[in-house]
């Protein structure tokens, strides 16, 4: 009995380690999307944005994977799935920006307890 114990008990540690990530875990804490604001002439312009992870443990910054999308989807900018957008139309009002958002999971292994951290910037598309 007392075997069977203390082996139930060295596995919750296990399991306890592996999921938190050891003792230093690696927690995105906010995301910097580059450039902060671009701005690139449609039909057909592109800006490649990229998304710099910001975290609470060396190494400090590094690029990460994200979600891209775009506040004006399908009407003014798509990005796609590597930050790569394009203007498909002027921006309307001309000079009003498009937001730009990457999106990721709080730690480096995407663990989805620590919620989603997003960056973004503008993009004008002339």
């Amino acid at each position: 009995m007392k075997r069977s114990t203390g082996v139930a008990l060295l596995l919750v540690l296990v399991m306890m380690t592996v999921h938190c990530g050891g003792s230093s875990r690696h927690n995105l804490v906010s995301i910097t999307v580059s450039p902060a604001s671009a701005t690139a002439v449609s039909p057909k312009g592109t800006v490649q944005f990229t998304a710099i992870g910001n975290f609470n443990s060396a190494p400090m910054t590094q690029n990460i994977a994200v979600s891209w999308s775009s506040s004006a989807a399908g009407l003014i900018a798509n990005i796609n799935s590597n930050g790569l957008a394009t203007c498909i139309a002027p921006s309307s009002p001309p000079g009003n920006p498009v937001q730009i958002q990457a999106s990721s999971s709080g730690n480096a292994n995407g663990d989805p307890l620590f919620g989603t951290i997003e960056g973004t910037a503008s993009l004008i598309c002339e």
